[in-house]
């Protein structure tokens, strides 16, 4: 008698109730069963339409590639490490020195207490900023830089500047002509020893200075030689 009472009350407390709001077979209860499966299908799903193809995989040294046997696969991967370990080391090799980061600014002055670095970080800047300062106050104006044909004159319009220097252009190269057109000629320049004569080989026109100026000397010995004497030039003045 007391075993079926204990039954009874157990399956009192197991037996759901239809009837209860918040029982088992509930509606909101249904449609979160039955919604459970659905979800986990739909992101498994995603994951799948998500997935990296078998390219990405290979270049990110997940899977390893299917055209080289398996007994080569493990060679394969050692020399590519080996190259790896290679590469590294020539940059390492070619990277600059400690002194030469910090003289570009890239690094901090080595050898200064880290407590000093920002002061002497400020102190270099503020130095290169009074060296930029008087460089710039030192600059030529605008308008030396127009008269010297660096920059172009800015009272005008940009599609009116290029016609400006054009014109300029033109007056340059009609005043020059004047002058060119009046200049001497080769055969005056090397009359007046400007110019060595064009028709010398150069090989030879060192040779032809020298032969003239032995010429010249020459003819002012002799002209010196023949001139007369004192005694002669006083019985001249004597007589005259």
């Amino acid at each position: 008698m007391g075993r079926d009472r204990s039954a009874s009350f157990a399956g009192a407390i197991s037996r759901p109730d239809p009837s209860s709001p918040t029982g088992p077979y509930s509606a909101g209860f249904e449609v979160s069963m039955e919604e459970q499966p659905l979800k986990r299908i739909s992101g498994f799903e995603d994951l799948v339409a998500h997935r990296p193809t078998k390219e990405e995989l290979k270049q990110r040294n997940i899977l390893k590639s299917d055209t080289v046997a398996d007994g080569l696969q493990g060679v394969r991967e050692e020399l590519r490490k080996r190259r790896i370990e290679d590469t590294l080391k020539e940059k390492l090799a070619a990277r600059p020195e400690p002194e030469t980061l910090v003289e570009q600014h890239v690094l901090l002055a080595i050898g200064v207490a880290p407590s000093i670095q920002g002061a002497q970080h400020d102190l270099q800047k503020h130095k290169l900023l009074d060296d930029l300062e008087g460089k710039l106050s030192g600059r030529p104006s605008v308008d030396s830089l127009i008269d010297q044909n660096i920059l172009k004159t800015t009272s005008l319009a940009p599609a009116l500047q290029s016609t400006q220097h054009d014109l300029a252009k033109h007056l340059l190269v009609d005043s020059i002509q004047p002058k060119i057109s009046h200049r001497p000629s080769v055969t005056e320049l090397v009359d007046a020893n400007i110019l060595k004569d064009p028709h010398v080989a150069p090989a030879l026109q060192s040779a032809q200075v020298g032969l003239e100026r032995s010429f010249v000397a020459d003819s002012l010995r002799h002209s010196l030689s023949e001139r007369p004497k004192e005694e002669a030039l006083g019985k001249i003045l004597r007589a005259g």
